[in-house]
């Protein structure tokens, strides 16, 4: 005879659960987690651009606006980063400012 078995009421809520609760809530959880997952990965390539990094973008050899080796340049714009992120307009224009067009060195 175990422990548990003598003392019933020494058992927490997740241990005195039927095995069905307990999985249906691990499901739970894990499907929360993966979509979590899901969600981070989404906004590293597609708002945070982590592939520009890796895989910079190709040139052809004989185009006339070929950007210079090793540099990169971001478009005028009001608002960047976080207030991009905002889901409500209203609250986002109180942090916008605007970014005039600028041009980055990049690394090797």
């Amino acid at each position: 005879m175990t422990e548990s078995e003598r003392h019933p009421e020494l058992l927490d809520a997740f241990a005195s659960a039927c095995p069905g609760r307990n999985r249906a809530w691990s499901r739970v959880w894990l499907a929360v987690g993966l979509l979590w997952l899901a969600g981070d990965w989404a906004a590293r390539f597609g708002m945070f651009r982590w592939q520009d990094v890796w895989m910079p973008p190709r040139v052809i050899a004989g185009s006339p606006a070929r950007p210079a080796a090793g540099v990169r340049t971001l478009p005028a714009q009001t608002g960047a980063g976080l207030t991009q992120m905002l889901p409500f307009p209203g609250i986002a224009a109180r942090y916008e400012e605007f970014h005039p067009e600028t041009v980055q060195p990049r690394d090797s």
